[in-house]
């Protein structure tokens, strides 16, 4: 018998091979490496667990200080997803159907950097703005502005003695823009919440409760409409909502879980 004599941070289970996440970040592999679903670079079986190589960043040269670890895994039939902590994807093993999302349909043999690109929070944050802004300028009526300038001048006063004044040739000058609202703080970057693997499926929740999914689309269970395979991570249109918290692929269908938008429920206690 082998002990992993190191603090368990996830386990996964693909067919007849298994992966283990440590709390310190190491991916350990061991079973069935047909496939190429171990990592090592070989197709022969594991009996005894070993340990893949740290993930690294291209063009960069690893050092103590810039060392990668992994921080999520998991596992298809047979082949496995990964999450380094630099929030990059990678995939390897058996990829008949695109599920390693590489773009093609060839079989890995060790971890294998996706294309994928993070949408940037940023970018997003001023898009729902500018709709924002676009909606609320079609909801005022044509003719009527907002009150943001006055009207003053100078001429000659009528009556003395601090009387009203009538002014003529206005001027418009600008109020004071301390009532504007403050600017927001830079909103916090978009990460990969968790990641899915199935049979031949994959997909992969953002922070922002997108989902991605790729592979096997079987019996429509990539959700995007049709059973056409998907070879790299495509966006699932959700017009019901927009945003979920977890997903899931089933024997022959799909399933997400909407995060909840109540504050309370009365009465409290049922009949």
């Amino acid at each position: 018998p082998f002990c992993l004599d190191r603090p368990v941070a996830k386990v996964a289970c693909g067919a007849q091979f298994t992966v283990v996440l440590t709390k310190s970040g190491e991916l350990w592999t061991w079973g069935a490496g047909e496939c190429g679903q171990l990592g090592t670079g070989r197709t022969t079986q594991r009996d005894i667990p070993a340990v893949l190589a740290n993930p690294t960043v291209p063009g960069v040269k690893e050092t103590k200080k810039n060392r990668k670890q992994w921080v999520d895994v998991a596992c298809g039939a047979g082949h496995v997803l990964a999450l380094s902590s630099s929030q990059s994807l990678y995939g390897w093993g058996f990829n008949k159907r695109g599920q390693l999302g590489l773009g093609d349909t060839n079989t890995r043999f060790e971890p294998t950097l996706l294309e994928f690109e993070l949408p940037d929070a940023t970018v997003l944050a001023a898009e729902v703005s500018l709709a924002a802004e676009e909606a609320s300028a079609e909801a005022v009526p044509s003719g009527i502005s907002a009150p943001n300038s006055a009207v003053s001048g100078a001429g000659s006063g009528v009556g003395s003695g601090g009387g009203s004044q009538v002014t003529k040739n206005p001027s418009q000058i600008t109020l004071d823009s301390a009532s504007e609202a403050p600017t927001p703080p830079p909103p916090e970057p978009i990460t990969v919440l968790s990641l899915v693997a199935d049979d031949n499926s994959s997909a992969c929740i953002l922070s922002n409760g997108v989902l991605y999914t790729w592979g096997s689309a079987e019996n429509y269970r990539l959700m995007h409409g049709n059973s056409e395979h998907v070879s790299e991570p495509k966006k699932v249109d959700l017009p019901a909502c927009d945003r979920i918290s977890s997903f899931t692929f089933c024997k022959d269908h799909a399933a997400f879980v909407v995060p909840t938008v109540l504050d309370s429920i009365s009465p409290e206690v049922g009949p």
